[in-house]
């Protein structure tokens, strides 16, 4: 295993069983207490809702609810999406304002932002990912208000505050369960689709992060079309055939 590999090992050894420790992991992965000390402190560096006990690392979830099911989102396909969000990060500017969703493909952009040093304002409904970002002094974080649902990672307005339209917003990078050539962009939380409709007529740029695993998929409902939106971001696992077609229809990096 890779450095990668044994951290992603880590994580989902903690999503399971809900603490970890030094010496289990240095025999199951046959490393030093050391270097599994250095993972533990990548690990609780990049995600606020994992936290050091003596002797190890614990989280706070369940295996049955939804926030289990986002913790274990963001490791599945954490290379395409750290690449995805390479690309991404492009995008922003100093002073610009950001609107991210609370998908963890996104969630990756924010670890990369991290590492930027000009001033700019993100706004979110993500939980995880403006606890993230609060980390970076030179970044304002706003949370969209609203409700938060039990064991949910995101925040969803009920109340129609149209708390957006008090901003100018110059970016709105998303994700979405599916996305196909006809249909576009699709969801299954119809919340979520309201409200990514209305930010992508919004936004100057609306940018989707879409993984190859997602192409060719259909979730509950769409919210968007290729031709709504500015640019298409995705991984180079996508084939090239599908590439191409793509292509045809929108910017696709």
């Amino acid at each position: 295993m890779n450095a990668t590999e044994r951290i992603n090992f880590i994580k989902n050894a903690l999503y399971s069983e809900k603490r970890v420790t030094i010496a289990d992991m240095a025999d199951k992965l046959q490393v030093s207490y050391p270097t599994v000390r250095k993972y533990f402190d990548q690990i609780t560096k990049s995600d606020t809702s994992i936290s050091k006990i003596h002797g190890g690392l614990k989280i706070e979830s369940d295996d049955n609810n939804d926030l289990a099911i986002y913790y274990k989102r963001l490791i599945k396909n954490e290379k395409e999406k750290k690449e995805i969000a390479a690309k991404a990060l492009g995008f922003v500017t100093e002073k610009c304002t950001v609107l991210l969703d609370s998908s963890s493909t996104t969630f990756e952009l924010a670890k990369a932002m991290l590492n930027l040093s000009f001033r700019f304002t993100v706004i979110t409904n993500g939980i995880s990912t403006a606890r993230l970002l609060s980390k970076n002094e030179n970044i304002t974080t706003i949370v969209l208000p609203g409700i938060i649902y039990k064991n949910s990672n995101t925040i969803i307005d009920e109340f129609s505050f149209n708390f957006t339209e008090q901003f100018n917003i110059d970016l709105f990078f998303f994700s979405a369960t599916g996305l196909t050539l006809d249909g576009g962009f699709s969801e299954y939380n119809l919340q979520e689709v309201r409200h990514k409709a209305k930010n992508i007529k919004k936004a100057k740029k609306a940018i989707a992060l879409i993984d190859s695993s997602k192409f060719g998929k259909c979730s509950s409902a769409n919210f968007a079309t290729l031709e709504d939106i500015h640019t298409l971001i995705t991984d180079s696992y996508l084939d090239k055939e599908s590439l191409d077609l793509f292509k045809t229809r929108a910017n696709v990096l």
